[in-house]
């Protein structure tokens, strides 16, 4: 499981990585485009050896899930309270949940069958309550927003990580850039989550939700390139974060 860990965590960086390459060539004018972690796939297929890379991805992917599934159903968090256990628990499977879909969408672009992004926004709001669904969803992802801003104010980005294994070097640098990482991630949930509420609020399906529609609603903003920059480079930092993570995390314990 460790080293299905290890191969989660480096997938889900590329996948952040490609998000937040594509935000900076947009910023800085050289082409680019605003991604969600949907179109990440699609972006990796381009590449050379793209159909090959695509199945390393997906593969990588439903590894994380699997991490995150046994993390939620074994670990036993030391130190922490009830709530919190419950609610590390409750992160987990829903982080296994988010790579369980990216996995099975990256599967879908290989085979030529992907579907829109937004498509579970439409079909939901057509249920009875669908309207409640999607804004619930839209607050828990600003509430894990929120969170993972709180995570890099405080030395909790860390915890699950052997620092003591990294030279003095390594740990000045990587933890700095990890919980600018960490913050800035926080900072776009929060935008995706308020765009999530919006399209349950007003109930238009064709509303944009993701991280692209998140980066698009920054760089709409005063000083909006400079924005998009800086959150560009925060989820880059962030996918260095995942690298961390797959070199230094603790095993369930």
């Amino acid at each position: 499981m460790q080293r299905a860990a290890g191969v989660g965590f480096v997938a889900t960086g590329v996948v952040y990585a490609v998000i937040g390459i594509y935000a900076l060539m947009l910023a800085s004018g050289h082409g680019g485009g605003f991604l969600s972690a949907q179109d990440a796939p699609r972006a990796v297929q381009r590449q050379p050896f793209g159909d090959v890379l695509l199945v390393a991805l997906a593969l990588g992917l439903a590894c994380h899930a699997l991490w995150r599934f046994v993390e939620a159903a074994f670990e036993r968090p030391r130190g922490k309270s009830q709530l919190a256990r419950i609610g590390k628990r409750l992160g987990a499977v829903g982080g296994g949940l988010v790579s369980t879909l990216l996995s099975l969408t990256a599967f879908q672009h290989l085979v030529g069958r992907a579907r829109p992004h937004g498509s579970w926004v439409q079909r939901v709001l057509r249920w009875d309550g669908g309207d409640w669904i999607v804004i619930a969803v839209g607050v828990g992802v600003a509430i894990a927003g929120g969170f993972q801003i709180y995570r890099a104010c405080t030395p909790r980005y860390r915890e699950d990580l052997e620092t003591a294994e990294m030279s003095a070097t390594e740990r000045r640098w990587l933890m700095r850039i990890s919980r600018f990482g960490v913050g800035a991630r926080g900072a776009v949930l929060i935008v995706g989550g308020w765009l999530c509420v919006q399209a349950g609020l007003h109930l238009d399906p064709k509303k944009s939700i993701g991280t692209g529609a998140a980066l698009r609603t920054i760089a709409q903003q005063a000083w909006g390139m400079a924005l998009l920059a800086i959150a560009a480079a925060g989820l880059l930092a962030y996918a260095l974060f995942m690298m961390v993570n797959a070199r230094y995390r603790r095993a369930c314990g």
